[in-house]
């Protein structure tokens, strides 16, 4: 009875893939645990670290047992594990970085109700749209789409030139305007 249960089964190596890669998602869950894995960046980075790693120590461990993963799953893994972390980036980024949605659990935490200036307030957690701003420069700075010249000047770097036209492309194709120019 056991090789029909097992009958329906991707090979071993896909199998690891697939259980690595949903790893990632157990690491942006648990991740904020461990301190150096906070901020949202590094913790998403790290998932994918993590599932890579555990990927490959699966395969080692395969290897090790006389079954080595051949050529195209190997290559199927790395395309399970790439669709893994997009998947989770989009989630992850609705959910860390999503300006509507964590507009409704600002509404959502108070309770009760909220006149839109307190409303963008409870947002803010009480900052003022100037510190909001200078937090959402920090994201593009990080990103290196945009630099900081003498003063209080900024312009878009190469990156950010070519993120920008991507923005506009897609935002064109998804028939979403050409917000801001």
């Amino acid at each position: 009875m056991a090789p029909v249960l097992f009958a329906w089964l991707p090979p071993l190596p896909i199998v690891a893939a697939i259980l690595s890669g949903l790893a990632i998602a157990v690491v942006l869950v648990f991740g904020g645990r461990v301190s150096r894995l906070r901020a949202p960046r590094p913790r998403f980075k790290s998932s994918i670290l993590i599932a890579l790693a555990l990927l490959v120590a699966q395969w080692l461990a395969l290897a090790l047992l006389g079954q080595p993963p051949n050529p195209l799953d190997c290559l199927a893994g790395v395309a399970i594990i790439g669709a893994a972390a997009i998947i989770a980036f989009i989630g992850w980024s609705l959910i860390v970085w999503g300006f509507t949605l964590n507009m409704l659990l600002a509404l959502a935490a108070q309770g009760r109700l909220a006149g839109l200036s307190q409303w963008a307030s409870l947002y803010t957690g009480g900052q003022s749209i100037q510190e909001l701003t200078s937090d959402r420069v920090s994201v593009l700075t990080g990103a290196r789409l945009v630099e900081r010249l003498e003063g209080d000047r900024w312009r878009l770097n190469a990156r950010g030139r070519v993120a920008a036209r991507l923005l506009r492309v897609l935002r064109f194709a998804y028939g979403l305007g050409a917000r801001h120019g």
